[in-house]
């Protein structure tokens, strides 16, 4: 073809064979690596039929995308015509390019042959290009497949093994998204990655693309490359006059007498005319006032009166069938100006992908080591009182005031040490452990095995703690200035901070796809058991003196909040305190995921489409 957006290089066949060669099972015995295919495709092909269902994807009326591709065909049969089996999806923005690579997905998923590799969307939004495409692609699967990090069931890096053999087709979507600054990065490591006929599919917008070619930084350049076309006005006409519904009359009469015209421009896109169908159902809102706008505005003034329509109709209380009313009962309700002031918080302050644990970075510094320092001291008096209570009870009544003091001081110390070392928490990067304590029946083994270690840490932890203690002993002012002003116990924190997070992400779970509330549940439970580790080993020390047993205390506190879970858990306390945020942010995540407008990817949210984070940012501001 001649067009630029319909070409599939044909001319190479190398690697093909090879892969074809390994891929082909045959008779012999299925090794582990797979199993973990069959595994994957099947919680792959689970997760995003129930995304697709919640975009209304699957219903008959769904706007149809048409491609630059010969014939009639599907996404799915051309990418099998290339040879390469690489693919870029083009269009403009709304034209439903992360559509067409869920459903591209599903089609793979649906007509896989054993012994073909499984397509694995990843939003590559997500992807700094200084890591490895990859190592990053490997991580993601970790994170929103863990039962893949099962060693007993899949082997030993399992996920690296799948992505570099490559038993993966790696489907990206949202190439434009990536900051400019890293745009041209992305681009230099995919062609890399590509190298050796690599199946990739990758969604780009049109001008971003178009820019890259001009740029001399072509984009796969032995890809096959197609584009979305435009609703056309005839198919635009049908498809608002599909439902019986004569008020759509007129707007069907205007779009086949003006095919050019301004309201045939707007309603070219996927995304407005689906919005403008489901804008315009109820009985009181006439479609008519498209066309008197259409009149008077240009195109991005009617496409912004449609988008700003999104939010007041996803929150309006509408009348329902007396036998739903018990069940609507249970769904939160809330008021449409606070729903659009925490979408407008969410869209201007997080990045396309609203992951919960990333919530602590619209959290200052000096705030964030201010909460966990307050409530680390809390915690601190808390346990040496009753600690000094179980140690000297008669003490109470002698010297009441004695046991305040060193209470506080022991708060004081405890709360600084805490403020010292989480005040950068927000900078860093905390990602939510994959830990499943609901199968712990099924693993005993690995259970046993995972506490020992932690026993182990706390051992070691406690070894260091020790010997600090040998220098309070001598010199109490240098062990409190470090502990104020040193690095040293930060530093040896974090240290446990991470090798705890080793041992905590425990593939126990099923095969179930992660999910926003999963994996914040799972990170929950890892800071449970970490917690929990410090206090019984040090009350297992305790037998000496139960004074010891505040430091386990405190100790778990420290490590709790240094967990995704815990600094999720203070930042969304400040930011709900501030009114940016409801007080139970995962129910209004998942709630706007019910009402559309937002989608989710895994085990983080996003919005429905970038023109509507664009859209209740401007509502911000």
């Amino acid at each position: 073809m001649s067009s630029p957006y319909a070409h599939a290089d044909h001319g190479s066949i190398i690697g093909q064979a090879g892969r074809d060669l390994y891929l082909q099972i045959g008779e012999r015995t299925a090794s582990p690596l797979d199993r973990a295919v069959e595994d994957l495709a099947g919680a792959v092909r689970r997760q995003w039929l129930r995304e697709a269902e919640a975009r209304s994807l699957l219903v008959p009326g769904a706007v149809r995308i048409r491609w630059s591709v010969p014939g009639d065909l599907s996404l799915a049969d051309f990418w099998r015509t290339v040879a390469s089996k690489q693919l870029v999806v083009v269009g403009d923005a709304a034209s439903g390019k992360t559509s067409a690579a869920l459903l591209l997905t599903l089609d793979l998923l649906a007509r896989r042959r054993p012994a073909d590799p499984v397509p694995v969307l990843l939003p590559i939004s997500s992807w700094n290009p200084a890591e490895d495409l990859h190592r990053w692609a490997a991580r993601r699967l970790a994170e929103d497949y863990p039962a893949l990090t099962d060693r007993r069931a899949y082997g030993p890096d399992a996920p690296l093994r799948l992505v570099l053999q490559p038993r993966i087709v790696l489907v990206l979507d949202g190439l434009d998204e990536l900051p400019l600054d890293l745009r041209r990065a992305a681009v230099t490591a995919l062609n890399f990655a590509a190298a050796g006929d690599y199946p990739l599919i990758v969604t780009c917008r049109r001008a971003d693309y178009e820019q890259m070619r001009s740029a001399n930084l072509p984009l796969l350049g032995r890809a096959a490359v197609v584009a979305a076309r435009p609703v056309d006005a005839e198919s635009a006409a049908q498809f608002l006059t599909e439902l019986p519904d004569r008020r759509w009359d007129a707007v069907a009469h205007h779009l086949r007498a003006h095919p050019h015209g301004r309201l045939a421009e707007v309603l070219s896109s996927p995304l407005m005319l689906q919005l403008a169908r489901e804008l315009y159902r109820d009985p009181w809102r006439h479609p008519g006032e498209l066309l008197a706008m259409a009149d008077r505005a240009d195109r991005a003034q009617v496409e912004s009166h449609l988008l700003g329509l999104v939010l007041p109709n996803a929150y309006r209380t509408r009348p329902r069938p007396p036998e739903t009313v018990r069940a609507i009962r249970r769904e939160p309700r809330y008021a449409p100006a606070k729903a659009s002031r925490w979408l407008a918080f969410l869209a201007r302050s997080t990045t396309p992908d609203l992951a919960w644990w990333t919530v602590k970075s619209a959290v200052p510094g000096y705030v964030f080591g201010l909460l966990a320092g307050l409530l680390t001291a809390v915690v601190a008096a808390a346990s040496w009182f009753g600690a000094t209570l179980l140690d000297s009870p008669e003490l109470v009544q002698r010297q009441p005031w004695m046991i305040v003091g060193d209470s506080a001081l022991f708060a004081l110390i405890s709360g600084a040490a805490a403020a010292k070392l989480l005040a950068s928490a927000p900078r860093q990067p905390l990602y939510p452990s994959r830990l499943a304590l609901g199968k712990a029946w099924a693993a005993p083994l690995r259970w046993a095995a995972a506490i020992a270690r932690l026993v182990v840490g706390v051992g070691a932890f406690t070894v260091v703690v020790g010997a600090l203690g040998l220098v309070a002993v001598h010199q109490p002012w240098l062990l409190l200035f470090v502990l104020l002003f040193g690095s040293a116990v930060p530093t040896v924190l974090r240290a446990h901070v991470r090798w705890f997070d080793r041992f905590t992400r425990a593939p126990l779970g099923g095969w179930d796809a992660s999910s926003p509330r999963m994996t914040l549940r799972r990170s929950r439970n890892a800071a449970y058991l970490v917690f929990a580790s410090f206090v019984l080993c040090y009350t297992a020390l305790a037998f000496t003196s139960p004074l010891i047993l505040p430091w386990g205390v405190v100790f778990g506190t420290l490590f709790a909040l240094n967990n995704a879970w815990g600094a999720y858990q203070l930042a969304r306390f400040w930011l709900a305190l501030r009114g940016r945020l409801p007080w139970r942010v995962m129910r209004f995540l998942d709630d706007a995921h019910r009402r559309e407008l937002l989608a989710r990817a895994g085990a983080v949210h996003q919005f429905r489409h970038d023109r509507l984070r664009t859209t209740f940012s401007a509502n911000a501001s």
